[in-house]
């Protein structure tokens, strides 16, 4: 997924170096979006087509949505078998 399809306020990790960060602009501006990294207080801006993978928080943990969406296949597979 790229980053300029996620809504601002969202969570994500990077694809290339696997940081985490939260997006907080949708606004395009020269093709940057201003993200804010885990850990710090200052903005920063990353291309719009960076490679992403959103982060969902489920029972007081920060989850990959990857990894939800694996496990919904694989409860589906089980109950088909």
């Amino acid at each position: 997924m790229q980053l300029r399809h996620l809504p601002a306020g969202s969570r994500f990790r990077l694809e290339r170096n696997g940081r985490k960060y939260t997006l907080e602009s949708a606004q395009i501006c020269k093709s940057r979006l201003f993200v804010k990294p885990d850990g710090s207080s200052f903005l920063t801006d990353l291309n719009h087509q960076c490679e992403v993978k959103p982060v969902i928080r489920c029972n007081g943990q920060f989850l990959e949505l990857l990894h939800m969406v694996m496990a919904k296949k694989a409860i589906k597979a089980s109950k088909a078998a």
